[in-house]
């Protein structure tokens, strides 16, 4: 259950998001404190507060004498920042961004699937996972429930995320699940749902029976994504690339 948003939380994803657009630049220098409180019209404890948040992102440096400066995310940030970002009601990506993250969809999700197919863990899973396709399947009808397709489709993709028994790949999971609600979204709103879902159920079938695996089945999976992504990728290569603060947080 997501805890309440406090004014510093506020605070920083105004600014969080100021940087990502690029209004905030690496090497900018902040007002002092007390200006620059007043100019967002916040106290100075809030102001502090979030100034926190961002320290712990590596998104700022402070140095005694020269005040705090903005650093370069791309440089010294991490998935704590992407999970800030796209989790910013406010704040439109952009279609670059959409793209960067379909693209490593494309390439990461047929490596999930090799490397969980592999393992023995994934196979104990096979009621789950076709439990999960039928649901998926029962939502086609008689109109496809594409926020059912979306959720179960997540679904699907932890599960798999699960069987790879990575620490690191389930923290990384759980960091991009919006960036991923909105790709899997986006995929299904340019695709024929059915069409990829009576895939997904071929290529599952054939990875957890050993009829088709390793690199084979990762290229496989990968030529067949390439091909059903193309109506998102002319899409998302559609809208205005950068991205733009809509209204301010604060």
């Amino acid at each position: 259950m997501a805890h309440p948003r406090t004014l510093p939380d506020h605070i920083a994803d105004y600014l969080i998001a100021k940087i990502f657009i690029g209004e905030l630049r690496p090497g900018d220098r902040l007002p002092p404190e007390r200006l620059f409180a007043d100019q967002l019209g916040v106290d100075r404890t809030s102001l502090r507060m979030a100034l926190r948040q961002l320290a712990r992102m590596n998104l700022i440096r402070s140095v005694q004498g020269s005040g705090i400066t903005i650093t370069d995310y791309c440089e010294h940030s991490g998935i704590d920042f992407l999970a800030c970002v796209v989790s910013i009601e406010q704040l439109d990506l952009g279609g670059r961004f959409l793209l960067d993250a379909l693209e490593q969809w494309v390439f990461f999700m047929p490596q999930t699937i090799m490397l969980a197919a592999n393992r023995p863990e994934t196979r104990a899973q096979s009621p789950l996972i076709a439990a999960l396709l039928d649901r998926q399947r029962a939502a086609l009808e008689p109109t496809p429930n594409i926020a059912d397709i979306v959720h179960i489709e997540i679904e699907l993709q932890n599960t798999l995320n699960r069987q790879l028994g990575s620490v690191m790949m389930r923290l990384i999971s759980n960091s991009t699940l919006l960036l991923r609600q909105r790709i899997v979204q986006l995929f299904f709103e340019h695709n024929d749902p059915a069409k990829h879902i009576g895939f997904h159920q071929w290529i599952l079938e054939q990875a957890l029976s050993g009829e088709i695996r390793g690199y084979r089945l990762m290229d496989h999976y990968r030529h067949y994504l390439k091909d059903a992504t193309q109506p998102l990728r002319e899409y998302l290569c559609s809208l205005p690339p950068e991205p733009r603060l809509l209204r301010s947080p604060l």
